[in-house]
């Protein structure tokens, strides 16, 4: 594989810090997620009598139209 940096876009140093400041965001948001996903999962296995009920929603809104 080829990787060329000639296609790659150009980034100031500001933009490079906050990339990379989103990714660890990014990147902690999934490790919180997992670790959660786990202690569930674990829950589940140690009390396998209990129930589980999922409650959940989705809203979806359009942006309003803008006239130009």
């Amino acid at each position: 594989m080829v990787c060329r940096t000639d296609a790659l876009p150009e980034f100031s140093p500001a933009d490079r810090s906050s990339s990379e400041e989103d990714i660890k965001t990014r990147e902690k948001r999934i490790k919180d997620l997992q670790r959660e996903l786990y202690e569930v999962r674990r829950y589940l296995e140690l009390n396998p009598t209990e129930g589980v009920s999922l409650h959940a929603g989705i809203l979806l809104e359009t942006p309003a139209e803008v006239t130009v």
